[in-house]
C-alpha cells in the first residue's frame, strides 16, 4: 500500500491497536472519499453525517434481528469525519461466480440463498420506525428500459418489456410491506469459503416498500442457478406466484440488473458468451410469455 496513511486511518489503527504494516486498500473511489480500507482483520469506510444520522441507527436495529447475514457495524468518529468498521471477511463477491457453470450445482450455496431470501421477506417491518417507504408509483424505475444502454438483443428487451407489463397487470395489490436495501446487488452480497451469504457495504441503508411490487429483487438472484431454482425456492418460502408473479418480475429484474448490467464484451471470447447468455435468456423470455398468455 501507499506509505501515506490518511490520518483518520492512522487514529482508527491506533484505536483498534493495529500495526500501520496490516493496513491496506481493499476498494474503493479516491475522487469521492468512499475509498475502502482493511485494517488488520477490519474493513474500515468513511460515511457521510447523513448516514450516521439517518441510516446507521436503523442498521444497528437489524444488527439486533440479523446476526447472521449482515455485518455487525461499530462508528468511529475523528474529528468532524464518521468512519464506520466491521469484521473482515474472505470470500468472493457474488458477480464473481454469476457467469460459472460450476454455480448451477452449488447446492449448499443455493439452499442459503433461499434461507437467506426467505429470512429478509419475513422480517417485521412493524419493528422499524422512520425509514423511508416507496410511494407505488416508483416501481418502475427499478425495471426501467427507455434510454437503456444496456446491450439487450432487440427481440430480448421485447420480451422483458411485455413480460413486465403483462405481470403488473395480473399482479394482486396488496398493503403488506417488505424490508428492503437501498442497493442489494452482486457487488455487496459476499460468499464466504464456506458458501455462507453474507452482505457488505451497506452504505445505502435499508427501506420499506409493498411486498408484491418488490419481492421479486430478493428472488432475481436466484435466477443465476436456473429456473428449476426459482420453483423451488418459491415452494420452500410459501409464495403465492399466482398472487405476486415473482417468478417473471424476478427474472425481468435478473436480467435488466444482474446479468447485462456487467459488460461482456471487452474481448471475442467475452462477445462470444454474451451471445450465448443472451440467446439462453430470450429462449427462457418466450417460455414465460407463452405462460403468462
Amino acid at each position: 500500500m501507499n506509505k501515506i496513511i490518511p490520518t483518520p486511518i492512522y487514529f482508527i489503527s491506533k484505536k483498534l491497536n493495529i500495526k500501520l504494516s496490516n493496513i491496506k486498500i481493499l476498494d474503493g473511489n479516491k475522487k469521492n472519499n468512499s475509498i475502502l480500507y482493511r485494517v488488520g482483520n477490519f474493513v474500515v469506510k468513511p460515511e457521510t453525517n447523513l448516514f450516521y444520522k439517518n441510516i446507521y441507527p436503523s442498521i444497528k436495529k437489524l444488527n439486533l434481528i440479523d446476526q447472521k447475514y449482515i455485518p455487525n457495524y461499530k462508528s468511529i468518529q475523528y474529528k468532524n469525519f464518521n468512519y464506520f468498521y466491521y469484521e473482515y471477511i474472505e470470500g468472493k463477491k457474488f458477480y464473481n461466480y454469476i457467469y460459472k457453470l460450476r454455480l448451477k450445482n452449488n447446492r449448499i450455496l443455493i439452499n442459503n440463498m433461499i434461507k437467506f431470501i426467505k429470512f429478509y421477506i419475513n422480517i417485521d417491518t412493524k419493528k422499524f420506525d422512520n425509514l423511508t417507504t416507496i410511494p407505488p408509483c416508483l416501481i418502475r424505475p427499478s425495471i426501467i428500459f427507455e434510454n437503456d444502454n444496456i446491450s439487450f438483443t432487440r427481440s430480448l428487451k421485447n420480451n422483458l418489456e411485455k413480460i413486465y407489463n403483462i405481470s403488473i397487470k395480473k399482479q394482486k395489490k396488496t398493503n403488506k410491506k417488505l424490508l428492503l436495501f437501498e442497493d442489494l446487488n452482486t457487488h455487496n452480497i459476499l460468499i464466504d469459503k464456506k458458501n455462507n451469504i453474507k452482505l457488505i457495504d451497506m452504505s445505502d441503508g435499508i427501506i420499506i416498500g409493498n411486498y408484491n411490487l418488490y419481492i421479486h429483487r430478493y428472488f432475481s438472484f436466484l435466477w443465476s442457478f436456473g429456473e428449476k431454482t426459482i420453483d423451488k425456492a418459491l415452494i420452500d418460502c410459501n409464495i403465492n406466484n399466482d398472487d405476486t408473479l415473482t417468478k417473471e418480475l424476478s427474472f425481468v429484474y435478473f436480467c435488466r440488473h444482474h446479468i447485462f448490467s456487467h459488460g461482456l464484451c471487452d474481448n471475442i471470447i467475452d462477445r462470444l458468451k454474451s451471445f450465448i447468455v443472451k440467446y439462453k435468456y430470450y429462449k427462457i423470455s418466450k417460455n414465460i410469455l407463452k405462460t403468462l398468455s
